[in-house]
């Protein structure tokens, strides 16, 4: 993960390098308390676990599988609608305000908590 936080930018931002995963097994969440996890699950690729000599071999084993969980602290008060996320070419982008808006006089917050799928 890098963040980018410069001082007198309005956004925060989040990158995430996550290649070859699609957006629906990516989890991005955000708590009440002002907390934004990211989850997922990276799979192995079933040929690598063969024990058949007959079929393909690895001998060399670098990238990383199984799940992967991270969370940031943001701004208490944020709401799903002030955070926007993006996943293009393996990278997670996720921006949010350095500041939490004032509340809106809307009836009540939202009650969904995943936002990339928005």
């Amino acid at each position: 993960m890098e963040i980018c936080d410069e001082p007198d930018a309005q956004l925060v931002t989040a990158i995430f390098e996550l290649p070859g995963l699609r957006k629906e097994e990516i989890g991005v969440h955000l708590t009440r308390e002002g907390r934004l996890t990211i989850s997922g699950e990276r799979r192995a690729p079933p040929l690598l676990n063969n024990a058949d000599p007959s079929l393909p071999r690895y001998p060399v084993r670098e990238l990383k599988y199984g799940r992967f969980e991270r969370t940031i602290d943001v701004p208490p008060g944020l709401e799903v609608k002030d955070i926007t996320a993006s996943l293009s070419e393996g990278m997670l982008s996720i921006s949010w305000p350095r500041v939490a808006p004032p509340p809106a006089q809307a009836p009540g917050p939202s009650t969904r908590t995943h936002i990339l799928d928005t």
